[in-house]
């Protein structure tokens, strides 16, 4: 549980919870792109409905396989304690909530329009408060001293990051609606 300071040419100790995001991250970016290539087929049917309420089928079938490749690349990079790892899995925390956020909201705007089990809406929304409630709690172990030490980002000026964290999601996000 050792990475080696290419600066200073001395092992730092991998923090464990890193470890386990690394693991987490690793399995689940390649899950998304077994997905990705296993949905393809399905996504193909689904076109005029996604048109139909406005979510472009390009965005979405775009979205998996890159996210796989994020989350692959990330957890990579936090096992080898390099700073792209870092930056990688915290935009990906980031892009997630407000993706579950975003999805929670388009599906109350758009809960009478598409005749949707209310039941089924408000269940999605305690999820999503789960799910945002454990990227929250990730997101603020990323920004610790001492995970930020293990990347050697000990100087991160963490309002500047996160700034940049939200216009680079947002960039993601706008991209992924326009179906680029």
């Amino acid at each position: 549980m050792m990475t080696v300071d290419r600066d200073a040419g001395q092992a730092r100790p991998r923090p464990g919870w890193v470890t386990l995001l690394a693991v987490l991250n690793i399995l689940g970016g390649l899950g998304m792109l077994l997905l990705a290539t296993a949905c393809q087929p399905a996504l193909r049917e689904l076109s005029g409905a996604s048109e139909e309420i406005g979510l472009p089928l390009a965005g979405m079938r775009m979205a998996v396989p890159i996210f796989g490749v994020v989350q692959f690349s990330a957890g990579i990079g936090l096992w080898t304690g390099v700073r792209w790892g870092w930056w990688l899995a915290a935009f990906s925390y980031f892009f997630s909530s407000l993706r579950r956020i975003a999805t929670a909201v388009a599906l109350v705007l758009l809960m009478d329009r598409i005749q949707l089990d209310p039941q089924l809406v408000v269940r999605n929304v305690g999820r999503t408060i789960g799910g945002v409630s454990i990227n929250a709690l990730i997101l603020v172990y990323l920004f610790s001293g001492k995970v930020l030490g293990y990347f050697g980002m000990e100087e991160l000026r963490k309002l500047r990051a996160v700034a940049i964290l939200l216009g680079i999601t947002m960039a993601a996000g706008m991209l992924l609606m326009l179906g680029a």
